[in-house]
């Protein structure tokens, strides 16, 4: 499968995070991603037969519960945020921070 070549298309835009109108917003095309899965670093192991339905079922995945309750997505942004916190992230007030008088504190 060849790299998609028409980011006008919605089907091959790439991987976009970003906050719009109060929302986070993370999207990619289909054909991206489907390209992506088969070409990336990790081993897929499958043929996309199309890329379309698959993404319907990769977001059926996401938003499914694991055993433990939590579904990938919600995962996933734990992560990310705890990433965010770890590197330095001036935006939020870690419990047992003392109550700055400028907001946000100074972290050494």
């Amino acid at each position: 499968m060849n790299p998609p070549r028409n980011p006008t298309k919605n089907s091959d835009k790439a991987l976009s995070i970003r906050v719009e109108n109060d929302q986070l917003v993370i999207s990619v095309g289909v054909e991206v991603l489907a390209y992506a899965l088969q070409n990336g670093p990790d081993e897929f192991g499958a043929t996309i037969l199309d890329a379309h339905k698959f993404a319907e079922d990769v977001a059926s995945a996401l938003e499914n519960d694991s055993s433990d309750g939590d579904t990938a997505l919600q995962k996933l942004l734990d992560n990310a945020a705890q990433n965010a916190v770890e590197n330095g992230s001036r935006h939020v007030r870690l419990d047992g921070d003392p109550e700055p008088s400028v907001y946000p504190p100074e972290r050494s």
